[in-house]
């Protein structure tokens, strides 16, 4: 990792304050909580070996082959719209995809609710939200995200949805290249995190999910569904028609799709 690069390119043109880099460590999410990291700031490792995604799901990074990372940020946000940061998290690493693999007309990125990152209808992106300060006008936000990018070894069992950048399009991807464009992105575009229609208008745009047929499982009573999308909400909820004709919302955590 080329943590020079990373200081020349976010510290010292001032969109960050700080890069702290380990080449291997638990959980960067876990650090950046337990040391009470200032915003503006990014922890990252080669290795990371603790990892969770939603549902306590393990993201284990491989040394050098994947992006993990912790963004420390604040935000002056009311708790209605705290799911707003988790959407616009999903929706610039998205767009910075795009850009970065523009050159790769094979490779086609999705968003897939609540905040999956999709590259040829495969996960390559875990993204985990931590928030502190509910009761303080700004709050802040431990963001970590794990990115599939050069590993090759996708364990079988899940390589029917998971993949990575490499594997889609046959190229080895410089990764600080990748995180330097993904915080550019979200600090130059972070004025959507005011603007709740609009930014919910454009994640929905980007996945395609409206109108589809899918099954998920209800966390509550773990009872199998099968439904239509019909909307995803301004509020971030997951509208959808279900067999008997039932008009059903859903939150981030209430359901699980069943691949």
């Amino acid at each position: 990792m080329n943590v020079e690069l990373l200081n020349n390119e976010l510290v010292r043109n001032s969109l960050l304050n700080y890069v702290v880099h380990f080449e291997e460590m638990d959980s960067t999410n876990k650090y950046a909580k337990e040391n009470n990291l200032p915003s503006n700031g990014i922890v990252i490792t080669s290795f990371q070996k603790e990892g969770k995604g939603r549902f306590g799901r393990k993201w284990i990074a491989a040394s050098d082959e994947d992006l993990t990372f912790t963004l420390v940020k604040s935000f002056k946000i009311s708790v209605d719209n705290i799911h707003l940061v988790n959407f616009y998290t999903s929706y610039i690493l998205s767009e910075t995809l795009k850009n970065f693999l523009e050159k790769h007309s094979e490779a086609k990125i999705n968003l897939k609710w609540p905040n999956d990152v999709l590259l040829n209808g495969k996960k390559i992106c875990g993204i985990l939200l931590d928030v502190s300060g509910l009761n303080n006008e700004e709050k802040r936000f431990i963001i970590g995200i794990g990115l599939n990018v050069n590993k090759q070894n996708i364990p079988d069992e899940i390589s029917h949805k998971a993949t990575s950048l490499s594997n889609e399009t046959k190229t080895k991807h410089e990764i600080e290249q990748l995180l330097i464009s993904f915080i550019k992105n979200f600090y130059v575009n972070i004025h959507l995190i005011n603007l709740r229609g609009e930014l919910m208008s454009l994640w929905k745009q980007n996945s395609k999910l409206v109108g589809k047929r899918v099954k998920f499982l209800v966390v509550a009573d773990s009872k199998e569904e099968e439904a239509v999308i019909s909307d995803i909400e301004e509020d971030g909820s997951l509208k959808v028609i279900l067999e008997n004709g039932e008009t059903k919302n859903f939150y981030s955590g209430e359901i699980t799709f069943v691949y």
